[in-house]
């Protein structure tokens, strides 16, 4: 899981941008729900950490829990979130809406 690593340095980096935080945790849960919907149990809980070389693999109920938490925390910030011009959010130009 490549994305997890960059979207959460992302959120470590802009923790007050609402929108940016909004739109890293819904492609963060898009990108685990969708490994767990295509394989089953993935690797998860300890992907982005360093020290670990082999993390464990979740089961996919549990992976679909973190998603559904990461898409509720998501949709409260972009609630929260003024839309504004992101060239870089590839998928809706910056509109939180």
């Amino acid at each position: 899981m490549g994305m997890i690593p960059n979207l959460r340095l992302i959120r470590e980096r802009a923790p007050d941008d609402r929108l940016l935080q909004g739109i890293t945790k819904a492609l963060e849960a898009y990108g685990i729900g969708t490994a767990a919907s295509l394989f089953g149990d993935v690797p998860y809980s300890e992907v982005n950490d360093p020290k670990i070389e082999d993390p464990v693999f979740d089961d996919q109920v549990s992976v679909f829990n973190a998603a559904i938490s990461l898409l509720d925390d998501a949709i409260a910030d972009l609630g929260a979130a003024s839309s504004r011009p992101l060239d870089v959010d590839i998928y809706f130009g910056g509109d939180a809406t």
